[in-house]
């Protein structure tokens, strides 16, 4: 029997495209935050057409936290740490947009393009330790690579 986590990230990139996927994750990671998180109507509308695709069914904000908000890579929980918030997109090399594509989907350690928020440009980041750590990795193993990330504050 395949995994749950990879049939519903796998049938909502089909659904609503890899952008889509990554916003519906960002958002549930955001809403969990809340004191008494819920789904939105656009989160049930996704996950209905997951349930009409694939027969997982996701009724409550919990059960959507528990299947979503893990690394598909590493099949660990994400988690909130802080980070920095930068203004601009960063340019990176085809080489690192494929090998984090495929090795560190959740590295993230900043924010960009969003306004600082009032401690002085710290932002919550939804990130996977594993993730972050095999950027690191892969980061190291490239000579003249001018990629080394600043650690967060939280973070091992």
């Amino acid at each position: 029997m395949e995994d749950p986590r990879k049939v519903a990230r796998t049938s909502l990139i089909e659904i609503a495209g890899r952008e889509g996927y990554e916003r519906l994750v960002e958002s549930l990671g955001e809403y969990s935050r809340q004191d008494s998180p819920r789904l939105r109507y656009w989160h049930e509308t996704l996950l209905s057409k997951l349930n009409e695709a694939t027969g997982i069914l996701i009724t409550d904000f919990a059960a959507a936290q528990a299947l979503l908000l893990h690394c598909h890579i590493h099949n660990e929980p994400l988690q909130w740490l802080e980070g920095r918030m930068v203004p601009e997109l960063p340019v990176h090399s085809p080489e690192y947009l494929a090998a984090e594509e495929q090795l560190f989907p959740h590295s993230h350690e900043v924010e960009f393009g969003r306004l600082p928020s009032q401690k002085g440009g710290i932002v919550q980041v939804l990130s996977c330790p594993a993730c972050r750590a095999a950027r690191h990795m892969w980061a190291e193993q490239r000579p003249n690579n001018s990629f080394k990330p600043k650690p967060l504050r939280g973070s091992a």
